[in-house]
């Protein structure tokens, strides 16, 4: 071989080893890329899911929340319908007892109703 021929032969090797090095490089630059969309795609499904959990989950406590808030003011109507009833029975009550009283006196005093009215 003569000088010319190792020169080229040098070339030749330093020629495919270049692209060999771009060859290499073109395709890790591929397959990172890839790789990157494939890990974005899945990113995106899950933010999606995770979404529809939260959308579900706040619609479920909202729900809860109303059907709480329902029953609390069936609670506060049945309180003010049992105290308007309290209410009622203490005036019954306290009209009666006026009676009661009076009635215990004439008792006490062995006093007809006719004997107290005609002094009255």
């Amino acid at each position: 071989m003569d000088i010319n021929g190792r020169e080229k032969a040098k070339r030749f090797w330093i020629v495919a080893s270049l692209l060999g090095i771009c060859m290499f490089v073109t395709a890790i630059f591929c397959f990172f890329h890839t790789e990157k969309n494939e890990a974005e795609k899945r990113m995106v499904e899950i933010v999606n899911y995770v979404k529809v959990q939260c959308s579900t989950y706040t619609h479920y406590n909202e729900s809860s929340e109303s059907k709480s808030l329902l029953r609390a003011i069936e609670s506060a109507r049945q309180m003010s319908t049992n105290i308007d009833m309290e209410v009622k029975n203490r005036k019954r009550i306290c009209s009666h007892s006026g009676w009661m009283v009076f009635l215990y006196w004439m008792k006490k005093e062995r006093k007809s109703v006719n004997t107290v009215w005609m002094k009255v």
